[in-house]
């Protein structure tokens, strides 16, 4: 028997089609808190840090003004359905360390919220290639070819 998609997850995915399409540089990425699961696998998640409550789409962009490195919680909600206790937490926590956070309901929402924090569709390195210089701070060559074994 196929299962039904839920609302959540159309909107889900509406929400990643539309970031990938409109904002291609962008950095963000879906978190897989919401499956169901069994106990065992449960407890090894929560031991390697897991937390309830995480927002459905973290996204990082770098403001092209300040250059300071913003953060964003979309937790994304069909219907009317409110947000659970341990979202409300994270939403807390999320805020007092300077994240933006919004309750997605719909594609309009997305798009006001990222109206008013001002997420820039085009991402670049600032001037001198910065993100260059950045990673070659992290980055070691490994000496080995590209593609190759």
């Amino acid at each position: 028997m196929k299962k039904r998609a839920t609302p959540e997850f159309a909107l889900q995915c509406a929400v990643h089609d539309y970031l990938r399409l409109q904002y291609p540089r962008l950095l963000y990425f879906a978190v897989p808190n919401g499956e169901k699961r069994t106990r065992f696998t449960g407890a090894r998640l929560k031991r390697m840090g897991v937390r309830a409550g995480v927002a459905d789409i973290l996204v990082f962009w770098l403001d092209p003004i300040t250059h300071v490195f913003r953060g964003a919680a979309l937790e994304l909600k069909a219907g009317k359905n409110p947000l659970e206790p341990t979202q409300e937490v994270f939403l807390y926590d999320w805020v007092m360390c300077g994240g933006h956070y919004a309750l997605i309901r719909s594609l309009d929402d997305l798009k006001k919220a990222f109206s008013e924090w001002q997420v820039p569709r085009v991402i670049k390195c600032p001037d001198g290639n910065a993100l260059g210089a950045v990673l070659q701070q992290y980055v070691k060559p490994t000496g080995r070819k590209r593609g190759g074994v």
